[in-house]
């Protein structure tokens, strides 16, 4: 399949992009596929449109075992391209993950109570805690993050690629990236700490998160608070606003 360029837009300039343009070139190249799998996973199922999963489902091999996998968490849903849940009258077999295995118990407690996750099991770990810190502009936000990351580095000795800087804005996740010398997760190294927006860190976890929510506005953006800290998993730090305090219950 001949390659296309991928442009430079913004996040929501692109979801049309993926879903004209990109699907268009794949669609329009489709016979020049020749390789069949037995299996299909498709992770972050809720963010795929039913174009894109009928593609994929078209790729199972018709001699094989024709199984395909969905992970998929509502509760992450970014881009809203029309996923639908599939149904057990049309063939699946629905298995649904009841407990939070990802972040220590403090996190999960966390995401539990404010933003509707998963339970953690009974022996979930304490990790090493959730800290709150009071910031509404970027100078007090840049002071905040550099001092945690100074903390964790030089005073508890840990690793600087251990720790992922969340923001719920690119601009902010920008600004912080050139004060602090945090980098993109593509140039992530043992010295460099990855900032990234919520989209952009969905899938990844960091045992230390930074999260960045500062302005009023944030307090009511669920998926991407639930996308940070779950993000998580021993230590969470929220750098925001009041309205963001009163939201998670730290007020």
């Amino acid at each position: 399949m001949p390659p296309l360029e991928r442009p430079n837009l913004p996040p929501d300039e692109m979801g049309e992009w993926w879903d004209t343009v990109a699907t268009g070139h794949i669609i329009g190249n489709w016979d020049k596929v020749g390789e069949y799998f037995d299996t299909i996973i498709i992770d972050e199922a809720q963010d795929f449109s039913p174009t894109w999963i009928a593609l994929l489902e078209s790729l199972l091999d018709p001699d094989g075992r024709r199984r395909m996998l969905l992970l998929a968490d509502e509760g992450q849903g970014v881009y809203s391209r029309g996923f639908v849940f599939p149904q057990a009258d049309d063939g699946w077999v629905q298995v649904e993950l009841a407990s939070n295995f990802r972040n220590a118990h403090p996190i999960a407690h966390l995401l539990r109570r404010g933003l509707g996750g998963a339970p953690s099991p009974v022996y979930s770990p304490e990790g090493l805690g959730i800290h709150f810190y009071v910031a509404t502009d970027i100078d007090n936000v840049a002071s905040v993050v550099e001092a945690e990351i100074d903390r964790i580095v030089e005073d508890d000795e840990r690793s600087a690629a251990s720790i992922g800087v969340v923001t719920l804005d690119r601009d902010v996740r920008d600004e912080l990236r050139r004060r602090l010398d945090l980098v993109a997760w593509e140039d992530r190294g043992d010295g460099a700490v990855v900032c990234e927006t919520f989209r952009r860190a969905k899938g990844l976890e960091f045992d230390t998160v930074i999260l960045v929510a500062m302005t009023p506005e944030d307090a009511t953006e669920v998926t991407p608070l639930y996308i940070g800290i779950s993000r998580a998993v021993s230590e969470l730090i929220v750098v925001g606003s009041n309205e963001v305090a009163d939201r998670l219950g730290f007020a």
